[in-house]
């Protein structure tokens, strides 16, 4: 690979550390939990934590092994965020039900989403495009139609009859 390459992958890959270190940055803002109080939460000292955090470093940037703590610490977001970047979605999986009634009752949760994400998906494109602001809306009506569709096939795997 020529350096010109390899300057390019730096230079990206300096940005999308930057724009994770924010995110995360302003979470725990949004969420009113202090850097020090998160850090200790996740076993680590506090100027590590400050470390991860930093925009202007391109090294110590947070490590994958922390996500699951940290999720469990200031919610999904910062896992939604990174799912995201790939194309991916999250989903909640259902940790207990009662049986077949939750899967009913999941079924109609899942149809009014779904419903929810088509119409605004029709409305985004009556112009026959979507820009960025409509393609916002569609994503955050989509993914929780998609998440919700996905916990219903995991509780009704778990009702399906053993062969």
């Amino acid at each position: 690979m020529e350096t010109k390459e390899k300057e390019m992958i730096r230079a990206e890959g300096s940005e999308t550390a930057r724009q994770h270190k924010e995110f995360l940055s302003d979470m725990l803002l949004d969420k009113g939990i202090r850097t020090r109080d998160a850090a200790g939460k996740i076993n680590i000292s506090a100027e590590r934590m400050y470390k991860y955090l930093n925009e202007d470093a391109n090294i110590n940037n947070f490590p994958a092994y922390l996500i699951p703590m940290l999720t469990k610490i200031i919610g999904p977001e910062y896992l939604q965020f990174l799912c995201a970047e790939s194309d991916y979605i999250t989903v909640k999986i259902p940790k207990k039900f009662q049986g077949f009634k939750d899967t009913v009752m999941a079924a109609a949760k899942t149809l009014e989403l779904a419903g929810k994400a088509v119409a605004e998906y029709s409305k985004a494109i009556e112009d026959y495009q979507i820009d960025h602001h409509e393609w916002k809306k569609i994503q955050k009506t989509i993914d929780p139609a998609m998440a919700s569709l996905a916990s219903l096939r995991k509780m009704a795997q778990a009702l399906k009859v053993r062969e």
